[in-house]
């Protein structure tokens, strides 16, 4: 049974405000009639402090609600009412309190004038009673947009204040009764994935010990004692699992489709974000979402991802596009991660034809036919290096939906849409013709692409991973956890026999899966830890159930998946079957439990930016050889130079530097972060420098300085700011970390103690 309406739910929010409303003014009635036997003044001098301050309690705890779609509740903070209730105001705005205080000053005026003048008698109860009670109570319900539900059948709908009052009570009769406090908040997030795999759970929630295990190795058999397979991550844009299968009574992507029928499938796969800049990290790392998208971070900070940890295990790494990787800031993610090779639309040979849209006359892009075909004539250079991990981004099948060969795939739809007698359809098809055109297309240059790719001597021993990165919601229009639903496949010579598995899985879970098959068959190292939100692929560990957060496509988080039940934005919990949503659950205790957990992990995820392990627990895995780590704490700078690194000396061996700069302020966009490597005679032998745009949060950037410069003499390196420009910049603070890679026998086996 769903929500019945706005108006159904404003009107039981503001019937069960009512109550807490006459639970505060009842007794203060009584008190106030007392009193104004002796002083009307002093009794409308009473009511109206306590209506005040009654205000002030009621609408940071509504407000904070519609901000972080979520109940404000006291035991996420440990039971310490105070602080519960100061963090509420955080992201409070002026403007968020200006309507509610404008209503309550006229109301309160009117209601204090009514009982100054007589207007009113104390004597009569009903006079006062319910026109203070009402009020009070309906602009509250009314300004904030309570959506509550007199009920209490929804965990989203009960009274707020009354759920803050409720959880503060328990607090203090379990802290002064010796109760055992439930588990809220990161330890209830952490109790789902089993408690005791947590390193550091307090300051690094995330961080878990890691030792896979998957089922993929029973499907996957990897050569013995031959090179370890090359992996082609295939991350097909807007790709729907509706798509592959009969769409509307017609497939559009008969390639893919017949595909899955030779490849291992899973039939209940989700994506875990709605946005680009969740997808890549969510897809190669497991990685969660933050406040944007986990590539949007200011300070990325230290992960692990399938692109270092197989190219710590000798893997050439490489990521292709035909857009541009400095969009959702793709590039930075990729920087951190050292790919070996990142190609986007500005790589490709100037003689290609772009694809000048017929929508705005803007080049968007190449289409995937060029995408591939670039792909190939790039794989040629290092298609004998031993393995190798390739991710192909493709783009086609996103608008403004370029293709190749247009007369050819319009006679097709047109042919199509002739043999189609139902005119609803054809309509529909009509409306979202450049779409399913795109559809088409992509599955056709895909065939091609595995064709291609099996004439290449490496196919025999390699990988394919399939998924869209979620779904094109306009042409899908799904509701429920539908409009998550990718189709995610694994093609290989390798796959000993197809299968199809209904296990509930999502982007999440590749990460771990993929090491593990790896490191299962072959010699291949990894971080014995993880800062994943995932788990295996097809987990035979029963305890441990699929939880998959949801980030929307403006990067928030606010819709859940556990245990076979869905928690909507709405905070309405349905079934799920065969990765369809169904009926709407009315159990109260589900509902509150839904809620809880995704509170829990939003709280878990508030703390990503932050860091999701100790700094040196990432270079230890890695076996890098920290030779600085500086910090310069930052004010109003005129200098035109800065020095952050002053005549280091460096060796002929590959060293990075990171650079990271928390709020820069600057104009102009003039201020760079140079580097200079000198010899003995001051001679600059390279250089290079790194703009810091305006109006960012946090700046940073990876240098490295290959092996390539044949040092045989003395070389110092120098890092410091340059202002180009007269205007004066500022920044809180500049830390830069000098390492290098140190024990070149892969990861790290001991166990990290904090």
């Amino acid at each position: 049974m769903g929500s019945l309406g706005k108006g159904i739910d404003i009107f039981n929010g503001f019937l069960g405000d009512l109550l807490i409303a006459s639970a505060v003014f009842f007794p203060l009635l009584l008190i106030s009639v007392a009193i104004a036997s002796k002083s009307v003044y002093l009794a409308s001098a009473l009511t109206g402090s306590i209506s005040v301050i009654f205000w002030l309690f009621m609408v940071p705890v509504q407000a904070y609600y519609h901000i972080n779609n979520e109940i404000a509740d006291v035991f996420v903070l440990g039971c310490e009412s105070g602080i519960s209730y100061l963090a509420l105001f955080n992201g409070l705005t002026s403007i968020q309190w200006i309507l509610p205080s404008m209503v309550f000053v006229i109301i309160m005026g009117l209601l204090v004038w009514l009982l100054t003048s007589n207007r009113i008698s104390f004597g009569k109860w009903s006079g006062v009673m319910f026109p203070a009670i009402f009020l009070v109570a309906f602009p509250i319900a009314i300004e904030t947009g309570l959506n509550t539900d007199f009920l209490n059948r929804n965990a989203s709908r009960v009274s707020k204040p009354f759920y803050y009052v409720k959880t503060s009570v328990l607090c203090f009769s379990e802290t002064y009764f010796k109760n055992d406090p439930p588990l809220t908040g990161m330890p209830l997030y952490q109790s789902l994935l089993g408690e005791e795999s947590f390193v550091i759970p307090e300051q690094f929630p995330l961080l878990r010990n890691f030792s896979p295990r998957n089922c993929l190795d029973s499907l996957i058999g990897l050569p013995i004692q031959q090179r370890k397979p090359d992996v082609v991550l295939m991350i097909v844009e807007g790709l729907s699992e509706p798509f592959l299968g009969s769409f509307k009574g017609h497939n559009f992507m008969p390639f893919l489709t017949e595909l899955t029928e030779y490849s291992i499938y899973w039939e209940n796969f989700f994506a875990t974000s709605q946005s680009r800049p969740g997808s890549l990290p969510a897809i190669t790392g497991g990685l969660p979402n933050a406040e944007n998208g986990f590539s949007q971070i200011p300070l990325i900070p230290y992960h692990f991802s399938l692109f270092n940890v197989l190219k710590d295990n000798n893997y050439h790494t490489a990521y292709f596009t035909g857009k541009w990787t400095w969009a959702y800031s793709t590039d930075k993610y990729l920087e951190l991660n050292i790919v070996d090779d990142v190609f986007d639309a500005a790589d490709f040979p100037g003689d290609i034809e772009r694809n000048i849209t017929d929508y705005d006359g803007s080049f968007w892009g190449y289409h995937d036919k060029y995408l591939f075909d670039f792909y190939f004539e790039q794989k040629e250079s290092y298609l004998d290096s031993s393995p190798t991990f390739d991710v192909i981004q493709t783009g086609s099948t996103r608008w403004p939906f370029p293709l190749d060969s247009l007369t050819y795939y319009e006679t097709r739809f047109d042919q199509l849409l002739e043999n189609i007698s139902n005119t609803d359809t054809v309509e529909y098809f009509q409306l979202f013709k450049r779409h399913l055109l795109s559809l088409m297309f992509t599955d056709d240059m895909i065939h091609d692409f595995i064709e291609t790719y099996i004439t290449k001597g490496s196919f025999d021993n390699t990988i394919f991973l399939i998924t869209g990165n979620f779904t094109m919601p306009d042409i899908i229009n799904a509701k429920g956890i539908e409009k998550y639903k990718v189709p995610f496949l694994i093609y290989s010579p390798l796959v000993k026999e197809s299968r199809r598995i209904s296990d509930v899985a999502s982007h999440a879970d590749i990460y771990e899966s993929v090491v593990g098959l790896i490191a299962s068959q072959t010699n291949f190292s990894f971080p014995p830890y993880t800062a994943s939100i995932g788990r295996d692929l097809c987990a035979e560990d029963a305890t441990l159930k699929p939880f998959i957060p949801f980030a929307d496509n403006n990067g928030q988080i606010t819709e859940l998946y556990y245990n076979g039940y869905f928690l909507n934005a709405d905070k309405q919990v349905f079934k799920v079957e065969n990765g369809a949503t169904m009926e709407e659950v009315i159990d109260k205790q589900i509902n509150l439990s839904m809620t809880d957990y995704l509170s829990a992990y939003k709280l878990v995820n508030s703390t990503v930016e932050n860091g999701l392990m100790p700094d040196s627990l990432f270079f230890e895995s890695f076996g890098y050889k920290v030779l600085k780590d500086t910090v310069v704490t930052g004010q109003r700078v005129r200098d035109e130079y800065r020095d952050i690194l002053h005549n280091i000396p460096i060796d002929n061996d590959v060293h990075y530097i990171d650079v990271l700069l928390d709020n820069p302020r600057v104009a102009l966009e003039e201020v760079f972060v140079v580097y200079e490597l000198r010899n003995s005679n001051d001679s600059i032998l390279s250089w290079g420098n790194y703009g810091i745009p305006e109006n960012k949060s946090g700046f940073s950037v990876r240098i490295v300085l290959d092996d390539e410069l044949d040092i045989n003499e003395n070389v110092w390196l120098k890092v410091f700011i340059w202002n180009e420009s007269p205007v004066p910049y500022s920044f809180d603070k500049a830390r830069t970390i000098l390492f290098k890679k140190d024990n070149p026998s892969g990861f790290q086996s001991e166990r990290y103690d904090p």
